[in-house]
């Protein structure tokens, strides 16, 4: 059997499973136009049989014309990496991502307790490759295309990037042309160039799509909706939670979950002029904020002398449950907005902190701020942290 559906229990859904040895192309019909936000949730099961397995995710693609490339999106892992990779390629560039589910494969039994028992119970947590359900997301508007996967940024592409490099390519060929030494070569290259025009749009925001799954793949959900209308405004930058939340339950407490109806689960909503995007409950697997508690500061409690940029630093491309990094478009930032609240229990700290780093350790900014209790944190009210 090629493939099959079946439902998956964890996810309470169908998914398509490619068994085949050979790939499993699935087109779609209907051309978008940009504007769009496209998700895609996928499993790769690695295995002894299958050590390579991958998804492809072809978006703004020309239907009628089989040789358009369209923007690539190519998410793979391999048998006994902790890694999941999405390679994202457009016209003239591409950007690679790694994704490290075990950041600390091996956990020295020689660290200090209060350090090695946290670590130890947060990576347990952490499910293989094969066992992991990702997401996918794309933004395809007029000028712009970027990618995340588990809510980490890939890639941020804009017509002006793309173009530039375009523009570069053809002139470096252009020169190579000219530096010919053969008239009739020349000639021949030269007019082979000026029937390739260089075109007005560079950054294909708008067409169809195409998903391949190798042996071992499985599609849980493909899924295109308008932008909101929040996407466009470029004052503010609206990051999405569902790859970073830890709990359901305030403070871990029983009973405390927040209603489904007191927050607008799923979507973007404004509060005082501000978009927020609420975390997804289903594509979360549950969970619906971040609990900052499970944030330990594991790695500034170490003694002894420890590289900063490899784990304190190391960035959101590591998925340690106890290091909350998220991984977001760099940009000119002035203020954070949050919807946070404390239990206001005895000798809680009320101060919500926030740095802001490039991968690797170089100090960008740090926001802190008092929080409400959680009897005040819903009352509508907004404030820059």
């Amino acid at each position: 059997m090629q493939y099959e559906f079946s439902t998956d229990e964890k996810l309470g859904r169908s998914v398509l499973t490619n068994h085949g040895a050979s790939y499993l192309i699935v087109n779609g019909r209907t051309d978008y136009n940009s504007g769009i936000e496209v998700a895609c949730r996928a499993r790769l099961l690695t295995s002894e049989k299958r050590k390579n397995v991958s998804l492809q995710l072809v978006l703004a693609k020309d239907l009628k014309d089989p040789r358009d490339p369209g923007i690539n999106l190519t998410l793979s892992a391999s048998h006994g990496s902790p890694s999941v990779s999405l390679l994202v390629r457009a016209p003239h560039l591409s950007r690679q991502f790694n994704l490290t589910l075990d950041p600390y494969p091996i956990i020295s039994p020689v660290l200090a307790e209060n350090v090695r028992r946290p670590l130890e119970a947060a990576m347990a947590a952490v499910p293989a490759v094969a066992d992991k359900w990702l997401n996918v997301r794309c933004y395809l508007e007029d000028d712009l295309v970027r990618v995340w996967l588990d809510d980490r940024l890939v890639a941020d592409l804009t017509e002006t990037e793309v173009k530039a490099i375009r523009d570069e390519v053809r002139k470096t060929e252009l020169q190579k042309i000219n530096e010919i030494a053969d008239e009739a070569v020349k000639a021949a290259r030269l007019k082979a160039f000026q029937a390739m025009p260089a075109g007005t749009k560079t950054l294909p925001t708008a067409g169809g799509q195409q998903v391949t799954l190798s042996a071992g793949a499985q599609l849980a959900e493909l899924r295109v909706t308008n932008l909101s209308s929040f996407a466009g405004n470029r004052t503010f930058e609206t990051i999405a939670l569902d790859g970073y939340v830890n709990d359901r339950e305030l403070l871990g407490k029983s009973g405390t979950a927040v209603s489904e109806g007191l927050l607008p689960f799923g979507e973007t909503a404004g509060v005082g002029g501000v978009p927020f995007r609420f975390a997804n409950r289903p594509s979360a697997g549950g969970p619906d904020h971040i609990d900052v508690g499970e944030s330990l500061l594991r790695q500034a409690n170490m003694e002894g002398y420890f590289p900063s940029n490899r784990q304190r630093f190391i960035g959101a491309s590591a998925a340690d449950p106890a290091r909350i990094q998220l991984r977001i478009p760099n940009g000119r930032y002035d203020a954070l907005y949050v919807i946070a609240a404390f239990d206001e229990g005895q000798n809680s700290i009320p101060n919500l902190t926030a740095s802001g780093f490039s991968a690797g350790g170089r100090f960008s900014f740090v926001f802190d701020e008092a929080l409400s209790g959680v009897e005040r944190c819903l009352d509508g009210s907004v404030r820059p942290v």
